[in-house]
């Protein structure tokens, strides 16, 4: 009832000053649970410097104290803190298991509390920076600029006539250059922590619906440069395990198929990234081709190039079978 009443202006300050005493006197045990207050009180800022002290104590094996800093981070509650209680579930699971476990059961607990599935709260923290349409306009002495993340994952200027800048404007002012800086360096981590989520997504074959796909991958900048480089399949509505239609997307939200014959997406579909296990080889060949042919058709990881066992049509459907049990397959496949 307290941590309504505290002035959120000033707090931030007086957290990172606790957090900086107690580091200072040795992050002594008998004063760890000043921890909590820091992450309650702290803002986004002070998230990466409780990320580098949890990642350093994992190493020592201080458990407990780990457990403090993820309570802290549960309390901070800013799309920052959650979005490295996310990334802990899955980064410390073969080092730290606990922690890991920890940390997605603290992801889980927000994610119910916002009635959502941890799966669609991990999408709704990825940031659209403040780009409407993809995009951030800004003026430069009274032309116009539009700056948006092209499929190398990189900040593109385009000017007045659709020419495109791979360098700010020269005379941006020093407001929108830090902003812009910004936004680059949270671009490189956030590609790298989607690409690790979206090759798992492929995997497992995990389905968005057609608005809650758009919603994802064609109003945020940086999972809509993912959706250009990608192939993706819709499922077929009476036999599941088929799918009805593969397409990609370009850099103006088009999508086509594999013929290049322009794709409708129903608000309905049920959509996954093609696995494949789940086309034909000769399909697979054609977009293996298109691949080749399409300078921003690039697979940030692999996909339709993996190799996969094929089952018999029998055993198509089985959900357990010891056939290979005891055989050592490479990660991820």
């Amino acid at each position: 009832a307290t941590l309504p009443l505290i002035d959120r202006t000033s707090s931030p300050a007086f957290a990172a000053e606790l957090l900086r005493r107690f580091l200072q006197k040795g992050a002594k045990s008998s004063y760890i649970h000043c921890l909590t207050i820091v992450g309650a009180l702290g803002g986004p800022e002070l998230v990466s410097e409780l990320k580098k002290i949890l990642m350093e104590w994992a190493k020592g094996r201080k458990s407990k104290a780990c457990e403090f800093i993820l309570q802290a981070l549960l309390m901070n509650r800013t799309d920052a803190a959650l979005r490295v209680l996310e990334e802990l579930s899955r980064t410390l699971r073969k080092r730290r298991p606990a922690l890991a476990e920890l940390a997605g059961m603290a992801f889980a607990t927000v994610a119910e509390q916002t009635r959502c599935t941890p799966i669609q709260l991990a999408d709704r923290l990825v940031p659209d920076f403040g780009f409407e349409n993809l995009f951030f306009e800004f003026d430069v002495r009274g032309e116009r600029f539009r700056a948006f993340v092209d499929s190398t994952f990189t900040l593109v200027f385009l000017d007045e006539s659709n020419q495109q800048h791979r360098t700010m404007p020269r005379r941006t002012c020093s407001e929108t250059r830090a902003f812009l800086k910004q936004v680059a360096q949270e671009i490189k981590p956030l590609v790298k922590l989607l690409t690790v989520r979206l090759e798992a997504d492929m995997i497992v074959q995990r389905v968005w619906d057609g608005l809650e796909w758009e919603e994802f991958f064609l109003r945020k900048p940086v999972p809509f440069a993912f959706a250009t480089t990608l192939i993706w399949g819709v499922l077929d509505e009476d036999e599941k395990d088929r799918l009805s239609g593969t397409f990609y997307c370009q850099e103006d939200q088009t999508l086509l198929d594999e013929t290049d014959q322009e794709f409708t997406l129903q608000p309905d579909a049920r959509i996954v990234l093609v696995h494949p296990a789940r086309i034909s080889e000769s399909l697979r060949e054609t977009w293996n081709e298109k691949i080749r042919e399409t300078a921003s058709l690039q697979p940030v990881f692999r996909q339709l190039d993996r190799p996969v066992v094929r089952f018999a049509n029998p055993d198509r459907y089985v959900l357990f079978s010891e056939e290979f049990s005891g055989a050592e397959f490479p990660s991820g496949r």
